[in-house]
């Protein structure tokens, strides 16, 4: 459709145009210059007391071998300008019509937006203040790559995503299934859907339990450690927790009493077991695997979210799991930035940030606070979500 003509001083960036028909601030137009259609969008609309309607558009380009370029000659002036079509918008954004449905074109709702679901094993990041809807866009990117079969671990610290289980009536095409999902939580008196989340006790090491306590050890409680669990290593095949305690306990030094007591913590939080959830069966093909923090302490949370990154990426570089993504919401409590505290997990999703790709460990980093995050870990996040953010 015919929209007006093009008037007064032309440039390579922008044009005005005086409308003969309605035009709306951000509406994408085009013009033809040199055999090619220019797309461009209104970004200011005047109407003056005669009547008339003046609009001014931002050029955006062209579409040639795969590649939006700008034009490099002006165009005329006196051109006819017209309401883009579909294909022409489509075309010069390099709109994608595969993959996972994000949303719609707001001044098109016609068109269709889709991110290349290969993209999330490379990072993802959703950012946008409290209210803003990132936890409603976050579903549906899940929803999406459930779609796809994709295997996706949450870990929710409210409690919000456990409701994918559940049909979804809004749903525009009608279709209104619930997905297949698996709850898990360190804190099953209230979250009682949940099925436990333990991990093993048995075996663990130095370096392990040495990430685990909240506090630095120091040179005298570091040698009571190591020679607790060389003598465990000599003596059983197999240890636990209580064992690493009992063999702790028995050395001279009176430096062992401070670790003791953080060893004590550790079994007390609940999170190790002789008999853990074999992690194995987390993430599997078209499931939602929700790990359920709400009403557990931000320690055991964050011990939760290194001991779930380390043994499924561990387990995921040996291929005894299949590729999946783990969606962090509240990212910025388990990889604050520097200057924001300290969490037992941020090395460990670091690492996953920098390699997980490598091997098909995805990250999705949600918060509605990016100026904590851990500046190393946002910076992997090939694809971005932005929403409002102050």
């Amino acid at each position: 459709m015919q929209l007006g003509t093009i008037e007064g001083e032309v440039d390579t960036s922008s044009f005005e145009f005086r409308a003969t028909e309605e035009v709306r601030k951000f509406d994408f137009v085009s013009v033809k210059s040199s055999d090619k259609w220019i797309l461009a969008q209104v970004e200011e609309v005047t109407k003056h007391p005669d009547g008339e309607t003046l609009a001014k558009a931002n050029i955006i380009g062209y579409r040639d071998k795969g590649l939006t370029k700008a034009p490099r000659r002006v165009i005329e002036p006196d051109s006819i300008v017209y309401q883009a079509d579909q294909e022409l918008i489509s075309e010069t954004l390099g709109l994608q019509d595969k993959g996972l449905q994000v949303g719609n074109l707001e001044t098109n709702e016609d068109i269709d937006i889709h991110v290349n679901a290969d993209q999330f094993y490379k990072h993802f990041a959703v950012l946008a203040q409290t209210g803003a809807g990132k936890s409603y866009l976050t579903g549906v990117l899940i929803e999406e790559l459930l779609e796809q079969d994709m295997p996706v671990m949450i870990l929710d610290p409210h409690g919000e995503f456990s409701s994918l289980r559940n049909p979804n009536p809004e749903k525009e095409d009608g279709e209104t299934r619930g997905y297949n999902l698996k709850e898990y939580s360190p804190n099953t008196d209230i979250n009682s859907e949940a099925m436990p989340l333990q991990f093993s006790s048995k075996n663990l090491g130095k370096k392990e339990l040495m990430t685990l306590i909240p506090d630095s050890l120091t040179n005298s409680q570091m040698g009571v450690l190591y020679n607790s669990l060389k003598r465990l290593k000599e003596k059983e095949e197999d240890y636990s927790l209580l064992d690493i305690e009992d063999a702790v306990s028995q050395e001279d030094s009176t430096a062992k009493w401070n670790l003791l007591n953080y060893l004590e913590q550790l079994e007390e939080s609940g999170l190790f077991d002789p008999d853990p959830v074999d992690l194995k069966e987390l993430p599997e093909p078209g499931q939602a695997t929700v790990i359920n923090l709400k009403a557990v302490e931000p320690d055991a949370a964050e011990m939760t979210a290194y001991m779930l990154a380390k043994k499924l990426f561990d387990l995921r570089k040996k291929d005894m799991v299949p590729p999946f993504l783990m969606v962090m919401e509240e990212a910025h409590n388990f990889v604050p930035e520097k200057g924001f505290g300290q969490a037992v997990s941020n090395p460990i999703l670091r690492k996953i940030a920098s390699e997980g790709r490598k091997f098909g460990l995805g990250l999705g980093v949600i918060s509605q606070r990016p100026a904590r995050i851990d500046k190393n870990v946002l910076s992997q996040c090939n694809t971005q979500f932005i929403l409002r953010v102050t």
